[in-house]
């Protein structure tokens, strides 16, 4: 009896051993779900499941990462919500025509602006003004100033369907005081003028009796700017 218990402490020094070693192992892979603290009465089962492989299905390929290192969302990219566009120069708007007809002259004789017929041709813009004999009649001039804005003047000039025929009238158009156009006309008579006229800060528009009696207060004849321009 007592050779038998000295032959078999050692025995029970590994058993008590083994079953240490077999609670560890079970406590290790209670987190894989393979054992828990129940394991331990089964020493052979924990210690099979410790040092086993995990099934195909759940092994790591790799280190796995922490869920508190992986950002829940994409930082978002901040968008002005303003987009500027580079600046533009303004556009610069220029002098547009205009009919002298629209325009106030200078103080002194004043023209009508009525619409007049020439050569069976009724124009809408139309300066004119009654030339005989009677001293108010024998001569005028019309004034417009345009400030060096246009370039240039055109016109269609002569005398009203209504004149006298053979009464004749000098017809002019003047740039700064320099003569840029000047005929005498009779009825019937009318012309397509055209004259540059850059530069010039005031157009006149003069009309002198020719007629065979200029003592006779008459007005027998109308001399016509029509559709009187200047453009830029």
């Amino acid at each position: 009896m007592i050779t038998m218990c000295r032959t078999g402490w050692w025995k029970l020094v590994l058993l008590s051993l083994w079953l240490a070693l077999s609670t560890v192992a079970c406590s290790t892979t209670n987190n894989n779900g393979n054992c828990d603290a129940q394991g331990q009465g089964n020493a052979v089962t924990c210690l099979q499941a410790a040092g086993s492989s995990l099934p195909i299905s759940d092994q790591a390929t790799g280190p796995s990462t922490p869920t508190s290192a992986v950002p829940s969302q994409v930082p978002s990219t901040s968008i002005p919500s303003t987009v500027q566009t580079p600046s533009q120069t303004p556009t610069v708007v220029g002098p547009t025509p205009e009919y002298l007809s629209d325009l106030t002259p200078l103080p002194g004789a004043t023209p009508s602006t009525d619409p007049e017929q020439m050569g069976g041709v009724m124009y809408a813009h139309a300066i004119g003004t009654s030339s005989g004999g009677c001293g108010d009649n024998q001569q005028d001039k019309f004034s417009y100033v345009i400030n060096r804005k246009f370039k240039i003047f055109k016109a269609v000039i002569g005398l009203d369907d209504q004149s006298i025929d053979n009464v004749p009238v000098d017809i002019e158009v003047i740039a700064d005081g320099r003569t840029i156009f000047a005929r005498n006309f009779i009825a019937g008579e009318v012309v397509n003028v055209t004259r540059a006229i850059a530069d010039v800060r005031e157009v006149d528009l003069k009309q002198i009796y020719l007629g065979p009696d200029p003592n006779i207060c008459s007005r027998s004849v109308t001399a016509v700017w029509a559709n009187a321009e200047v453009l830029p």
